[in-house]
């Protein structure tokens, strides 16, 4: 697998994540494991997990994975994709205005 650069960065709190996750981030994979998607998300496993049988997350479409064999792994690209679309706010008023819209 090749690196790329992407817009996010390791979490600080790097001491409690696993091994597999550790090396995955540092190394800036182009495949990562539902693991580190979900650690990149800042949600649990088991949401990303559902997310894929429901195809939807935070209610927007889930990111796409791929299955290699039984594997699941996700594309680094894919997730920085999925957080990039999501909307951003200056303060907590433009995120109230927002949600009120219709």
């Amino acid at each position: 697998m090749s690196t790329n650069e992407s817009t996010y960065s390791i979490p600080s709190d790097t001491g409690s994540l696993s091994p597999k996750v550790r090396f995955e981030l540092e190394n800036n994979l182009d495949l990562i494991s539902t693991d580190t998607a979900a650690c990149l998300l800042n949600i649990k496993t088991g949401t990303l997990r559902l997310s894929r049988v429901r195809g939807l997350l935070g209610g927007r479409s889930a990111p796409k994975y791929l299955k290699i064999g039984r594997k699941v792994v996700y594309e680094r690209a894919e997730i920085d994709r999925w957080i990039n679309q999501l909307k951003r706010f200056g303060n907590t008023g433009e995120e109230k205005a927002a949600s009120c819209e219709i």
